[in-house]
């Protein structure tokens, strides 16, 4: 079986769940070819101590968002769970010198179900998603995700969903192109992706422009580097380019086999 691709998505405002448009238009166009076996998400709305899993056979959605339209509370995502690849995806952590746990009643939360709606919309493919360990460092998280690679083999698809630049008190809604600092700091992020430096990449904190304002708290960058990981620190391929609300990026990079 090919090693089947990663990726890593920004996942929008929840306004992007059902209103169509250039993002999901990029990921259907994406994800029309593929056919994984499972997917497998880190999505920046799920903290834990330690990486933990959904292990329902059917997980269920949370609506976890609020100002939005009623009808989103209408929105799910019936996709089935799979408790085989939980116990496999432990096993590989275990085989790296880590743990994890299983939190059987946990849905999977918007972070995960947003953009799977546009990318396999008849939810056929089970979904597994596991958290972010509180307070992992970058690298840690790298480490994390070079564990589950061996899952790409077996033909799941990982997939991180969160965003290079996420500064919600920045937001500027009626703006149609990004500030300054939220430019400079996505670009210093796509370099890096795409020229495969995710040792560099990984001290954005002290090395990247205006990180401390593109990145105030780090759980929506956080997901990129457990996908990166999982692509073994090679070069990204573009997926998407583009902004919402001025200063969220909506860049969006896969690893191919």
């Amino acid at each position: 079986m090919p090693t089947t691709p990663c990726a890593f998505v920004a996942h929008g405002s929840p306004l992007f769940m059902r209103d169509p448009g250039p993002w999901s238009e990029a990921l259907s166009k994406w994800s029309a070819p593929l056919r994984p076996m499972a997917i497998l998400t880190i999505s920046a709305h799920w903290r834990t101590p330690r990486p933990t899993f959904t292990g329902g056979r059917i997980p269920g959605v949370l609506h976890d968002f609020i100002g939005v339209p009623a009808s989103h509370y209408e929105l799910t995502y019936p996709a089935r769970g799979n408790p085989e690849l939980v116990l496999r995806a432990l096993e590989l952590l275990e085989d790296a010198g880590l743990s994890g746990d299983v939190d059987s009643q946990r849905p999977l939360d918007h972070g995960t179900w947003s953009p799977l709606r546009w990318m396999f919309p008849q939810a056929d493919i089970p979904v597994v998603q596991m958290s972010l360990p509180l307070g992992a460092k970058p690298q840690t998280l790298a480490q994390l995700g070079l564990a589950l690679a061996p899952l790409r083999m077996d033909g799941v698809l990982i997939l991180g969903s969160g965003g290079l630049v996420h500064n919600p008190q920045r937001l500027r809604p009626e703006a149609t192109h990004p500030e300054g600092w939220a430019h400079s700091f996505d670009e210093w992020m796509a370099r890096h992706l795409h020229a495969g430096k995710l040792e560099q990449a990984v001290a954005y904190r002290s090395s990247a422009p205006f990180a401390e304002l593109a990145v105030p708290t780090p759980e929506h960058l956080d997901p990129l580097f457990v996908a990166w990981g999982a692509a073994d620190g090679r070069p990204a391929q573009p997926l998407f380019d583009g902004w919402e609300q001025g200063n969220l990026s909506l860049r969006s990079v896969t690893w191919a086999a």
